[in-house]
């Protein structure tokens, strides 16, 4: 059993690049058999029963092999997801036996060749009867087949196969030490603390298959069906043998007649106590760790060779040692016999130098690696390079997304030559000498200026959009406004050539651009540093507007400074791989959970708790990436309140926090008292007969007592109350109605046209926090005013809502606290409006859609369910309504009456025992042809 603990440690588990379990097992199993007295039974008159016991050890060893890395896994998934993914064994399965890649792949194929040296040479030696007893014929056997040229080593010399294994294990010990160390969560351990998970590591890897079978090698089934085997490897051994393998200190027996073949475990474990010291050496001091391990590795030749002469052993095969018999020896002289064969084979003293030049090697490998990075690398930089390049699959990339549509200008002209003009006189010059040019005009000669005029009429479908002025003339620029505001500067040299178009420069319809014929650093040709050239000219290549895309441009920045940290910073730097890794990772993890089947609601619950886990690691990242950025421009911390309010987006915010307002510039990080306002009016909230009124400088809202809002108008400039009123006429808004939720298939998946035949309104108090049965005031103001109700949706199931209205915000807030415990049902809510519109407009992702409010034809209603994103909103020419969310839902919108979809109960299941959603319900009015501008910021 010499080769059992070498397979154990080095093909059962994760150090494998690219293992398939099954296809090695059923390689290393004949190793088993033999190793286990199955050559007696193989000579002897029974077939039948050395086949049994070889299939009884084949399953043997893929158990040993098997469960206890399926509960390692196990285990890691119930530390890092949830508890209930334990119980997947099929996906622990999975995770075993996937094929890896890896650059070492040819370790499968070494390891076959220990396998069957090992194997060979216990066939031809220790799998012989006649040699193990000693008899006669071994002699005729040694001289024919031991003293032959090849067969003699193959045959003879197990040791060199088990040489092969230590060095693998080396191998891929320093690669997995070396390799952890890049990750910054390690580079902050101490020497203790990383040697203490490596030695862990190990141990769990060795111990629970070897725990396991030294059970089963010293159980009675062994001892019924193996009795020799027993007898002469298990009998002696009692509990100080069988602790000294449990602690793998085996190999320090004086003879091996206590499962003496499980020396390797012990050795393996033991040069893995001392192999931190040689990693660390190596990583911090090269030179000197190489200098320390080849010493040792001299030390271990050294005494080797003198153990060998002073037992004389040396130049003798397996054939001339007894293992199981010793006629006609006395006991010191076997007694010598092993002390040289246990000084030879098992000590770490003397079999240390396979492992560490295996260390030495796994070092070298990871060095070359870093400083020559794989084709991988380069297939992976490309692909983000590719994914934002400015010249390359345009038409697919990143970059090709950032502009819309475009519109044409008109252009006007005038040459200046080599006069510097004021801006009063250039405008006049213009009105009186100006020409129209188009997109191709040339502008020269070499330092000429040149003033253009540049009118343009923003369509009506591009009123809510981000626009700006698209100009690249290859030279320098100056934007003015009509009144002789300089705006921007342009230069085709950096690729500066968008201007935003902000209201007012829409409003005006036109610009000027100051054109100078000339570069950055001159007019020389190919080359900032050639002469000038007096006679060069630049052709207008570009002059447009154009709609811009703000999302995509964010996504673009954040990839280009990935790509060139990945591209610029060196590779022995750790933030080059990095932001190689990030720019992969967070956003496969984010991608992973817009999987059609994650977004609706509609998957077993694995997939939910694989998915939250998801997003906590992405959002765990994000707040640690303050800590990384001080650390990496090394920003000493400050004192005092570290507490900030970011506000990522490019236009104004005013928040409420704890009852206070703060106000947040663009695109800013501000502290809390810097950023701190008060709200220019007050909220207030009073009885009104059987009303609760909310109040404040933009709305007033009534309130009936199960949460329905009857009435809700908004203030006009004036101060006074529109006439329009946002409710329809005897209808509400917030009415909470319920749904029986049978499809026809796929319970989870589909909804079908006829549950809304089955509507329930709810409007059966329940009894609140606060002990009442129907909605109370909470918060009467300054600052807020709040109203909550409760209703009860079943037996089982009830709802808590908080109406709240904000001071200096223009909607009204619904909180919304679910106890959800039904099956087949669907919970909605309804919001009938007083407007009427043919189609209603959706939110998604950088955009939106518009579905019909009709049932007129086939096609309009099997649209009776729309997703949507943050919004939905009915307009007509002037005026609408909106209803926003801050999560996922399904929306629909029939005549005048938008719906949002809230929970489903596809089946009673246990987990979702609770549900929260918050629903942010705004009504706002939509001015002129712009029904959904600025919904995305409310």
């Amino acid at each position: 059993m010499t080769n059992f603990g070498t397979y154990v440690n080095n093909t059962a588990y994760d150090f494998a690049p690219s293992l398939h379990l099954p296809r090695t097992s059923v390689l290393v199993a004949p190793i088993v058999m033999y190793e286990m007295e199955m050559p007696s039974a193989l000579f002897s008159s029974c077939p039948i029963q050395a086949a049994s016991l070889g299939c009884m050890w084949t399953v043997v060893l893929l158990v040993v092999g098997t469960l206890p890395t399926l509960f390692a896994t196990a285990l890691d998934r119930f530390l890092r997801l949830s508890p209930l993914s334990v119980l997947s064994l099929r996906r622990s399965w999975n995770e075993l036996t996937a094929r890896r890649k890896s650059n070492l792949n040819c370790i499968d194929f070494i390891r076959v060749l220990a396998i069957l040296w090992v194997m060979a040479n216990h066939i031809g030696s220790e799998g012989r009867i006649d040699v193990l007893e000693r008899r006669p014929s071994a002699e005729q056997f040694k001289r024919n087949i031991h003293n032959h040229l090849f067969f003699g080593p193959v045959f003879g010399n197990s040791a060199l196969g088990v040489e092969i294994f230590l060095l693998l294990s080396g191998l891929l010990a320093s690669r997995s030490w070396l390799t952890s160390s890049l990750s910054p969560a390690q580079q902050c351990l101490g020497f203790a603390t990383r040697s203490f998970r490596f030695l862990g590591h190990r141990w769990m890897r060795l111990f629970p298959s070897f725990a396991i079978f030294l059970w089963l090698a010293t159980g009675c089934l062994v001892e019924t069906v193996m009795p020799r085997y027993t007898a002469t490897m298990v009998s002696s051994c009692g509990v100080a043998g069988v602790l000294s393998h449990m602690t793998f200190v085996g190999n320090w027996q004086s003879t091996p007649t206590c499962l003496g073949y499980l020396w390797y475990l012990s050795l393996d474990m033991q040069l893995y106590a001392v192999a931190p010291v040689f990693l660390y050496l190596l990583e911090k001091r090269p030179k000197t760790g190489f200098i320390v391990a080849l010493s040792t590795v001299v030390v271990s030749c050294v005494l080797r060779a003198l153990n060998c002469r002073a037992y004389g052993i040396c130049n003798k095969s397996d054939v001339d040692i007894p293992f199981i018999s010793y006629p006609d020896v006395d006991p010191a002289t076997v007694a010598n016999v092993y002390e040289g064969i246990w000084d030879m084979y098992a000590r770490p003293y003397t079999k240390c130098g396979p492992f560490i030049i295996g260390l030495l090697l796994g070092y070298v490998t990871i060095k070359y690696s870093s400083e020559n990075p794989p084709a991988v690398f380069r297939a992976t930089f490309e692909r983000i390079e590719k994914f934002i390049s400015p010249h390359h699959f345009i038409d697919y990339n990143l970059r090709g997304r950032l502009y819309g549509g475009s519109a044409p200008v008109a252009l006007i002209h005038v040459d200046c030559g080599q006069e510097r003009l004021p801006f009063a006189d250039a405008k006049a010059k213009l009105d009186t000498d100006g020409k129209a040019v188009a997109v191709g005009f040339v502008l020269g000669p070499a330092w000429s200026t040149h003033w253009f005029k540049v009118s343009f009429e923003v369509p009506d479908t591009w009123q809510d959009k981000e626009i700006c002025l698209q100009w690249d003339s290859g030279s320098e620029a100056m934007v003015w406004t009509v009144d002789g505001s300089p705006i921007q500067g342009l230069s085709s040299n950096f690729n500066r050539t968008d201007v935003q178009l902000d209201d007012s420069l829409r409003n005006s319809q036109s610009l000027l651009v100051e054109v100078a014929a000339n570069e950055l650093f001159g007019a020389g040709n190919n080359g900032m540093i050639q002469p000038p050239d007096p006679n060069k000219t630049f052709p207008l290549n570009k002059a447009h507007i154009a709609v811009f895309n703000r999302h995509v441009y964010e996504v673009l920045m954040d990839f280009d400074i990935l790509m060139g940290m990945a591209k610029l910073l060196p590779t022995t730097n750790q933030r080059h791989y990095e932001a190689l890794y990030l720019g992969n990772h967070m956003w496969k993890l984010v991608l992973l959970n817009q999987f059609h089947d994650v977004l609706p609601g509609t998957s077993i619950a694995d997939v939910y708790f694989d998915a939250k886990n998801i997003y906590r690691r992405v959002n765990a990242s994000l707040l640690t990436a303050p800590d990384t950025l001080r650390s990496f421009i090394n920003q000493p911390e400050s004192v005092g309140d570290q507490r900030r309010l970011v506000n990522s987006l490019s236009w104004e915010r005013t928040i409420e926090l704890n009852g206070e307002f703060y106000r947040l510039a663009p695109s800013s990080i501000q502290s809390l008292e810097a950023s701190k306002i008060q709200p220019d009016d007050q909220a207030g909230a009073c009885q009104f007969g059987d009303y609760i009124v909310l109040e404040n400088k933009y709305l007033r809202a009534q309130i009936d007592k199960i949460g329905r809002v009857v009435s809700l108008r908004l203030r006009t400039v004036s101060g006074e109350y529109a006439k329009f009123d946002c409710v329809a006429q005897d209808k509400c808004l917030n009415q909470f109605v319920i749904f029986d939720d049978v499809p026809l298939y796929w319970d989870a998946w589909d909804t079908m046209d006829y549950h809304v035949e089955t509507r329930r309104a709810i409007d059966v108090s329940a009894v609140n926090e606060a002990g009442q049965t129907s909605a109370t005031i909470t918060s009467s103001g300054p600052t807020i005013a709040e109203v909550a109700f409760a209703l009860r949706i079943s037996d089982t199931s009830s709802l808590r809502q908080t109406i709240r209205l904000k001071a200096d915000c223009p909607y009204l807030e619904f909180d919304t606290y679910v106890d959800w415990n039904e099956k087949h049902k669907f919970l909605k809510v309804e919001f009938a409006v007083g407007v009427r519109a043919a189609e209603a407009w959706y939110d998604i992702q950088f955009g939106h859609v518009k579905r019909p409010t009709h049932r007129n034809t086939s096609w309009d209603a099997a649209k009776y369910e729309v997703c949507g994103h943050k919004w939905t909103a009915l307009t007509e020419f002037d005026h609408g309504v909106a209803v926003l969310n801050d999560c996922k839902y399904g929306h629909s919108c029939h005549e005048n009456v938008m719906t949002m979809s809230l929970l489903r109960a596809a089946k009673a299941d246990l987990w979702i025992r609770r549900r929260k959603r918050r629903l942010r319900v705004c009504r706002l009015t939509c001015a002129g042809r712009r029904p959904i501008a600025h919904l995305g910021r409310t």
